[in-house]
Formats: structure tokens, C-alpha cells, sequence
């Protein structure tokens, strides 16, 4: 029964041991993808901008002119998609009113899977 045991525990550690690897693997995975997707989307706006502009902006502060205002969501995780959402589509402002989570929320947070860092809110 003893060895039983310490197989049995061994076993169970592979297991974590294994399923860790796998969720650091795809989390890395996730951050390389979401930086180069951010390049692309960067050099495709260098491509659009127009270069006679005076202005001296930089690829990544150039933003769609478009304003979203959550009101009373009561939902985390619709928030935390909402700024996911909100930062593939580069919106000028996000504007969380009422009782609407915002970012410092744990459950925002986890589902907007750092794109929180991205977008700008109030």
C-alpha cells in the first residue's frame, strides 16, 4: 500500500508538473502573438498615416475616433471583453459610468487579459 501511495503521489505531481508547462507554453504563446499582432497593427498604421501631417505622433497613438460609455454593466466579465474588444479595434476613450467594474477589478482583469494596459478608460 505504501508504494501504491508514492506512485499514486508521483503520478499526480507529472500531472501538475505537466498541465503547468502547458498553461506557461500557451501563455507565452498568447503574449508573443498579442506583441506582434500589435506591430502589425502598428506598421499598418504608419502605412496609412499621411506623412505631410505636422504632427509628430507615433504609430501606437494614432486611434480610432470612436468613444464607448458602459453604463451600469453589472457584469465583470462583459466589461473585461468589452476592453479586449475595445483594443483589437484601437478606440480613442472607454468610459466606465454608474456601477460598471473597472480594470483594478480581479474578474475585469482576467478576462480582459491585459488589454487593460491598452486602452484608455475613465
Amino acid at each position: 500500500a505504501i508504494a501504491q501511495t508514492t506512485t499514486r503521489a508521483n503520478t499526480v505531481a507529472n500531472s501538475i508538473d505537466f498541465l503547468m508547462r502547458e498553461y506557461r507554453s500557451v501563455l507565452n504563446d498568447w503574449v508573443r502573438n498579442h506583441d506582434r499582432s500589435l506591430q502589425e497593427a502598428d506598421d499598418l498604421w504608419a502605412q496609412q498615416g499621411d506623412s505631410s501631417s505636422q504632427t509628430a505622433t507615433t504609430p501606437t497613438n494614432l486611434r480610432n475616433p470612436l468613444v464607448i460609455i458602459l453604463d451600469n454593466v453589472r457584469s465583470a466579465h462583459n466589461v473585461g471583453n468589452i476592453i479586449r474588444a475595445c483594443e483589437a479595434s484601437r478606440i480613442t476613450k472607454l468610459y466606465l459610468c454608474g456601477m460598471t467594474p473597472a480594470p483594478p477589478n480581479a474578474k475585469v482583469l482576467k478576462t480582459a487579459l491585459s488589454s487593460a494596459a491598452y486602452v484608455p478608460y475613465e
